[in-house]
């Protein structure tokens, strides 16, 4: 048997917050191609009071900016989405650095980063993606986007978005060695 080494769990205690019942201070709102973008929805809520309902245009995008900072001490992009009824929500998630870089885009859907691979209705699902894969440049970011990518638009809503750390699991997890 070989360990894959120790498992990193999520560390709340090392977090940035963007959105929780509102923006976080320093956040802005530079989103585009948005006909509906209502940060203090009532409903529907993950926690707290107030979540972030979003209609979005095709290619528009939710991009909230912050001066530039490093996102080292971070292990994770986490937020909770749900979507509205319709099918095929093609949301991609990316940053910039301060630059104006744009880094590598992940879509939400992939199935490393949200249980089963889809964004629902009537459903919350935690997405929860590594900063190593969003900015593999290791540089300082300034803005995080989630934009959509089909020829239709999305709906759906965000709570809980933050920025969180790591810590390894006290426990590990053993993987058997298959020789091929």
């Amino acid at each position: 048997m070989s360990s894959s080494g120790p498992a990193l769990l999520p560390d709340s205690s090392v977090r940035m917050d963007i959105f929780s019942d509102g923006l976080a201070p320093e956040w802005q709102n530079w989103s585009w191609w948005t006909p509906v973008l209502d940060m203090a929805a009532g409903s529907p809520v993950y926690s707290g009071s107030q979540s972030m309902a979003v209609q979005l245009d095709s290619w528009g995008a939710v991009s909230l900016w912050h001066p530039a900072f490093n996102d080292s001490p971070y292990h994770w992009l986490e937020f909770q989405i749900r979507g509205d009824l319709s099918p095929d929500q093609h949301l991609v998630v990316y940053l910039t650095t301060e630059d104006g870089v744009e880094q590598d885009e992940v879509p939400v859907d992939d199935c490393r980063m949200i249980a089963e691979g889809t964004i629902e209705g009537d459903t919350w699902k935690q997405v929860r993606i590594p900063l190593s894969d969003l900015n593999r440049s290791g540089q300082r970011v300034n803005r995080i986007t989630i934009q959509d990518r089909s020829s239709t638009g999305s709906t759906f809503w965000l709570d809980d978005l933050r920025l969180i750390g790591a810590q390894e699991s006290s426990h590990q997890v053993m993987l058997p060695l298959v020789r091929g």
